[in-house]
């Protein structure tokens, strides 16, 4: 997390699946959200050991004033619908344009779907890239969460 105090620091990829980093690292490489001038970030978290809490940790990129792009890989982590819910405060992020979100095999159900459904509320958000496959979403709920995509005027 020390990455955050390159003064020019503006694009970020890391690739750390299969780390087990779990929720600490999580929390630590929220701190990015502090780096001024950081437009791109990817995180490959992939099969680490991440659960609700460092999902909400990464929620809190939101505070990212600068942040345009975001791509977190979080495939194989038990995030369960509690992380989908601290995941959907990226909705806060106020810069964000295009998010990329892998979320295959993270145990989401029903509420984690329509907790996801609120980042259509990303005000400056232009694409999204939302992969859920391999996960009991189940419901009627939400397909009908996910639909309401179509009316957001800036997608």
């Amino acid at each position: 997390a020390e990455l955050r105090n390159g003064p020019a620091l503006g694009d970020l990829w890391l690739e750390l699946e299969a780390n087990q980093i779990s929720d600490d690292g999580a929390r630590a490489l929220a701190e990015l959200r502090t780096a001024q001038s950081l437009r791109i970030l990817s995180l490959d978290l992939a099969d680490n050991g991440l659960g609700p809490d460092g999902a909400s940790a990464l929620g809190k990129l939101c505070a990212s004033a600068s942040l345009h792009d975001l791509h977190l890989l979080l495939e194989d982590n038990p995030l369960g619908d509690a992380g989908a819910q601290g995941l959907a405060e990226l909705k806060n992020a106020p810069s964000l344009r295009r998010l990329h979100l892998v979320l295959r095999r993270c145990g989401l159900g029903s509420a984690g779907a329509c907790a996801l459904a609120e980042l259509r509320a990303i005000p400056k958000l232009e694409r999204l890239h939302l992969l859920l496959a391999s996960n009991p979403l189940g419901s009627v709920a939400s397909a009908q969460a996910l639909s309401e995509f179509q009316s957001t005027p800036t997608l």
